[in-house]
This record gives structure tokens, C-alpha cells and sequence, in this order.
């Protein structure tokens, strides 16, 4: 099921900033689901959060927000 959400340019360039946050944090759980060898349904769920959660960057992106990126 997909929702259509309308927000400021303002939000929007915060919810970049937040996307970057969440994939990282999903990306280090997933790693760790699968050392520690959780659930292959936990493990799917993180990576079709990432794919989605990557999805919208690209959207907002598209739409003249700029992406960000960390750097470490």
C-alpha cells in the first residue's frame, strides 16, 4: 500500500537528512541480524526498508531536494 504525502521544501530537504540517518541505522542492523542470525523475515523486512527508503531520496531527489550523504 502506497500514501501520498504533501510537505514543504523545507521538510522535505530534513527528510533527506533523516533518510540517510535511517538507511544507515537499518543497513548496521541488518548486518548485525545476520551475524547473530536472526529471522530471515527480519532480515528481508530491514533490506526492503532500505530499498524503499532509498526509493524516496531518489523521488524527493527528482523533485529538486537535494540528497545528502554522510561522510565518515
Amino acid at each position: 500500500m502506497k500514501i501520498k504525502l504533501e510537505i514543504s521544501k523545507l521538510v522535505a530537504s530534513c527528510l533527506q537528512r533523516m533518510i540517510v540517518d535511517e538507511i544507515d541505522n537499518q543497513e548496521r542492523w541488518y548486518q548485525e541480524d545476520l551475524q547473530y542470525g536472526s529471522s530471515s523475515n527480519l532480515c528481508e523486512s530491514r533490506k526492503r526498508i532500505i530499498r524503499e527508503m532509498d526509493e524516496l531520496a531518489n523521488d524527493l531527489e527528482k523533485q529538486g531536494i537535494n540528497k545528502h550523504f554522510k561522510c565518515y
